[in-house]
């Protein structure tokens, strides 16, 4: 019986790099804003949870700019959480738009920019 050398060659073999042609786009890090941004009420309950604020990251790279403040229980653990249902579903069922949450965020945090806040 002859013996078949099946995963030998699996070790040794290496798979082609992929060049691209432009760079990926990578994580945009903003500190200062998510600090500022862990400070703010839940933009669902509008500060009545009275729990830890966190900062929901909407759509890929992940973009700290791109960022909502939500309690926790909306942000991962409840069972409304957008983590659990989805985008979509979570505007849907609680009337809101990330997309503009994120413009206004953005345009208070560059009107208080200069301003000392706590």
């Amino acid at each position: 019986m002859k013996y078949i050398r099946r995963y030998t060659r699996l070790r040794t073999y290496a798979r082609p790099r992929a060049w691209r042609e432009k760079p990926r786009r990578g994580h945009v890090e903003d500190r200062e804003f998510l600090a500022w941004l862990h400070i703010m009420p839940c933009i669902v309950h509008h500060g009545l949870c009275g729990r830890w604020v966190e900062a929901h990251h909407v759509g890929r790279p992940r973009n700290d700019r791109r960022a909502v403040p939500l309690c926790s229980p909306l942000h991962r653990e409840g069972a409304e959480a957008v983590h659990r249902i989805g985008r979509r579903a979570f505007e849907t069922r609680f009337g809101i738009s990330f997309e503009a949450a994120i413009q206004r965020l953005n345009d208070e945090y560059q009107t208080t920019k200069g301003r000392k806040i706590a």
